[in-house]
């Protein structure tokens, strides 16, 4: 099965970190007595960047090794392929507060190297093993990665020479990703100085990082037992608030909260301060942080703090193994009515829980809540595709169109710092996509974007949507405006049109006669990408007339 929707039904989606076993001697085929050796790039590389190769070598405390060299071999269709000797990669090393137990090197390829479309990339680590202090004769290789069962094929990349849809017009972020902060069992991320150089090399203007709460209050030597001291929450702050980024990183927290039932999900909280506890389903003994907070409580500390938030992923399905270990639960229209202020409907791709977390969204609309639809990945580093544990001992799942800044959320605008893009989120000024750009618009200009939370009392003259797309991304094939009501219970599609093959650049009008008085309405785009997979953009709602709510 190779469905991106696997991952709802994985009993536990966990993540692809090999070493963890109940109890020494407990069977697991996955585990080796080797550091987790991992490659990763981005799947784009915007116009004039070099490419970051990425290598993390974790539980290096564990498993020492000495790197001799890495390799890289580059190919493409209409280039010869290309052999790029690295040597050591020493002075690429990155300095980050956990690199006793991860050391992560970021390897500069320059762009001359790589020809123009799509490209396959190979890389290669020798190295040796060090044991009780001594550094053995034989030379190790691996390719890729060393996670026994993963399928070792190329990274792809697309070198562009086109930004994304939109730009400089609007900013794209990715609003749910994971660092080295997120450290437990089955997981492990990059350094935040990693997603740095990842994002503004692949076109992402922000990140937001949102660490599991229940990671946050791990001693930072021993991820299974709870520091009251929280100084995993204050290396966490401190690397986010003195570190200087390239792309906005903004700092948060996915905090584990109860829902209406009791049971355990996830709310993000962006541009706090303070640790906000929530540590049920972290699969650990609750010593010191054992109460937890419903979502209305958690909201009303984050926005004590001055934070934003938001229902993170939850369209989401509940396995049984989840409800059983980690006291999880689903999100429900109650739930979304506790002061939350956005929806995190787009979770990587547009599959079963995309869908049932914008039914959800549109609920809530016809209830009078002017909240945006938002969109994130989920990443726990996965910069080129997503590694988890397919079956729990046995088997590593890899999942190609999963990883940083596939789903993206877009912003009506340019921000420049993170308290722009946290005003811009609670404006509404939002689309979700994963490539194409969207908008309604009250000219031609895709500046004149009419998305917002604020109603107008006078809609315009003329309402057009508009939507953007390049040949890098695919075509539009095919668009609705959707219209609703206060108190409705279905919605109205009031514009559909379909284009032909190699539609970029969407212009239409849309016929006023058929809007209600007071109502909202908002855009959607279709096509589909060159595997098959859908190709999609989604926008918030602007509000017309008396639609108050």
């Amino acid at each position: 099965m190779n469905h991106p929707d696997i991952l709802e039904i994985l009993p536990l989606a966990l993540y692809a970190e090999t070493h963890f076993r109940f109890f020494r001697g407990f069977p697991s085929f996955l585990y080796s007595k080797e550091p987790e050796i991992i490659f990763d790039m981005p799947r784009r590389l915007e116009p004039n960047r070099d490419l970051p190769l990425i290598l993390i070598v974790n539980d290096f405390h564990l498993f020492p090794i000495q790197p001799v060299k890495v390799s890289v071999s580059i190919s493409a269709k209409n280039a010869p392929p290309y052999l790029l000797e690295i040597g050591k990669p020493d002075p690429y090393e990155v300095d980050h507060p956990l690199k006793e137990q991860c050391k992560t090197w970021c390897i500069t390829i320059s762009r001359k190297h790589l020809p123009q479309g799509e490209v396959q990339i190979n890389a290669r680590l020798d190295y040796r093993k060090i044991r009780k202090g001594t550094v053995s004769k034989r030379v190790f290789t691996v390719l890729n990665d060393n996670l026994r069962t993963t399928s070792k094929l190329p990274y792809r990349c697309f070198i562009s020479d086109t930004h994304l849809p939109g730009k400089p017009f609007c900013t794209y972020g990715d609003l749910h990703c994971h660092s080295q902060f997120s450290r437990s069992h089955v997981e492990f991320g990059p350094p935040v100085q990693i997603i740095d150089s990842v994002a503004a090399s692949c076109g992402t203007d922000f990140v937001a990082i949102t660490d599991h709460s229940y990671d946050l209050v791990c001693d930072k030597d021993n991820y299974l037992k709870q520091d009251q001291g929280l100084s995993m929450w204050k290396c966490y702050r401190d690397t986010l608030s003195l570190k200087k980024f390239s792309a906005i990183m903004i700092p948060g927290e996915e905090i584990s909260c109860l829902n209406s039932r009791g049971e355990v999900v996830h709310l993000n909280a962006l541009s706090i301060e303070e640790f906000i506890p929530g540590t049920k389903d972290g699969a650990r003994s609750n010593r010191f942080f054992d109460k937890q907070l419903t979502i209305n409580q958690a909201v009303k500390e984050i926005h004590k703090q001055g934070g934003y938030s938001f229902a993170a992923h939850p369209g989401a399905n509940c396995s049984a193994l989840q409800r059983l270990l980690l006291h999880r639960g689903t999100w429900n229209l109650d739930d979304l009515k506790s002061g939350v202020e956005g929806v995190q409907a787009l979770n990587s791709g547009f599959f079963g829980s995309w869908q049932r977390g914008k039914n959800l969204w549109i609920k809530m609309l016809q209830r009078g809540y002017r909240m945006p639809i938002l969109a994130g990945n989920d990443a726990h580093g996965d910069f080129n595709r997503y590694r988890c544990t397919g079956k729990p001992f046995l088997k590593v799942y890899e999942d190609p169109q999963r990883y940083m800044g596939y789903a993206l959320t877009g912003i009506y605008g340019t921000c420049h710092n993170s308290s722009e893009v946290i005003n811009a989120l609670r404006m509404g000024k939002t689309f979700v996509t994963n490539g194409p750009f969207a908008t309604l618009s009250r000219s031609l200009s895709i500046e004149d974007s009419l998305i917002s939370s604020t109603p107008l009392p006078k809609p315009p003259q003329t309402i057009y949507a508009l939507a953007l797309s390049t040949q890098e991304i695919g075509p539009i094939q095919h668009i609705r405006v959707i219209c609703g009501t206060l108190g409705g219970e279905e919605e109205t599609v009031i514009l559909e049109k379909r284009y032909p093959a190699k539609s970029y650049d969407i212009q239409e009008i849309i016929p006023k006669d058929r809007l209600p008085q007071n109502c909202y309405l908002r855009l959607e785009t279709e096509g589909t990408k060159e595997n098959g997979l859908p190709l999609k953009a989604a926008t918030s709602a602007c509000y017309l007339g008396n639609y108050k709510g």
